[in-house]
């Protein structure tokens, strides 16, 4: 079964540190971490809000200029053709809106053994880096 993914406890508190409120969103999750980091929900009343991944990256692009895209090369493009393990890597894009197109791109050379995981770790390595 597919689910839903949210970022983690250690994401959901940078996220409310630097002024992201899930209630300003249309059809937010009520999803929660408590203090002690339990993941539950739903809920409004507590401390830090769990967006989902998504939500958190549509956040960083529409309020910040902050793109994250978080791909993974074919095995043979990495001259390995071990399909078991083909890594996530993501890149952040940082759009500035001046005259001329000025875009700042970003690749951070981690990897990941899964999308959410490259996602989560881009959104925290963003909020603690860029904002």
């Amino acid at each position: 079964m597919i689910t839903e993914d949210y970022v983690s406890f250690e994401t959901a508190k940078l996220l409310k540190e630097k002024g992201f409120d899930a209630r300003e969103c249309q059809n937010s999750p009520r999803y929660y971490y408590n203090t002690d980091g339990q993941f539950s929900g739903p809920s409004w009343d507590t401390e830090y809000t769990a967006p989902t991944l998504q939500m958190a990256m549509k956040w960083l692009r529409e309020v910040h200029g902050i793109h994250i895209n978080v791909f993974r090369y074919p095995a043979a493009f990495l001259g390995d053709n071990n399909e078991q393990h083909k890594p996530w890597w993501f890149q952040y894009t940082l759009l500035k809106p001046i005259k001329e197109i000025d875009i700042d791109s970003h690749m951070i050379n981690d990897e990941f053994e899964s999308a959410e995981e490259a996602m989560d770790y881009a959104i925290k390595y963003c909020l603690e880096n860029l904002i």
